[in-house]
Formats: structure tokens, C-alpha cells, sequence
């Protein structure tokens, strides 16, 4: 009887093929873009043709403001916003104040009326004559 580990015998090696992948057409060209950097060097040639522009538009942008000495022509977004801050504000501090001095003359009409109703009452106590007087007075 023969052992199958000694030399005598070998076995031949059965090399099987795999079977082939199958991919969806979304994952490959995925895969195409990935192997190819044709996507990431037209992304990198639009960035440098931007940062061009706008550095032409950044020189141009001084070209201006050397010629015409720094003048504000235009309103800036940042000075708009601060314009309408101090509105607001202006608008605020207008409502607190008109509060103020609407709650101020409703004190003072308050204060009128009480010294009204007191004054008006003192009067009836002193119309009162003496003798219907000391009788109030107990009844109270």
C-alpha cells in the first residue's frame, strides 16, 4: 500500500479558473474615474482658472480705487448691514422711550384721579356737619 504524502506519488495541482466578477456599470465607471484622474485634473484647471479671475478682478478692483482716490461710490454689504443695525436700534431705543413715556402719563393720570377721588372726599366729610359727621365716623 502506497501513502499519498510520500514522494513516489505527487499529485498534479488542478489550478481552477475563478469565475468572473460581474460588476454594475455605475461601480465601473467608478472604477474608470477612479484609474484615470481626468475628473480631478479638470476640477483642479477650473480652480486655477477661478483663482485667475479673481485675482483679475481683485487688480482691477484696486486699478479703481487708486483712480478715484478711495471715494465710497457704492455701499458695501457690510455697511448696509451696519446702516441697518443702527435702524434697528434707533427704533428700539424710539419704542422704549415712547413706552416710557406713555406708562409715565398713565402714572400721572392715575395719581390725578386718586387726589380727584380723595379731594372729593374730603369735601363730602367736610360738608358733613358735625353731628352726621361723629355718626359716619361710628358707622365706619
Amino acid at each position: 500500500m502506497q501513502y499519498s504524502w510520500l514522494p513516489q506519488e505527487r499529485r498534479e495541482v488542478i489550478v481552477r479558473e475563478k469565475p468572473p466578477l460581474v460588476i454594475s456599470s455605475k461601480r465601473f465607471a467608478r472604477i474608470q474615474a477612479n484609474a484615470s484622474q481626468a475628473a480631478q485634473q479638470e476640477r483642479q484647471y477650473r480652480l486655477q482658472l477661478r483663482g485667475q479671475a479673481e485675482e483679475q478682478l481683485r487688480a482691477g478692483g484696486e486699478e479703481l480705487l487708486r483712480q478715484f482716490g478711495g471715494r465710497k461710490l457704492c455701499i458695501t454689504k457690510a455697511e448696509e448691514c451696519r446702516r441697518e443695525l443702527e435702524q434697528l436700534r434707533e427704533q428700539e431705543l424710539e419704542a422704549k422711550r415712547l413706552a416710557e413715556e406713555e406708562s409715565a402719563a398713565s402714572r400721572r393720570e392715575a395719581q390725578s384721579r386718586q387726589k380727584e377721588r380723595i379731594a372729593a372726599a374730603q369735601q363730602l366729610l367736610e360738608q358733613l356737619r358735625p353731628v352726621p359727621r361723629e355718626l359716619q365716623c361710628v358707622r365706619l
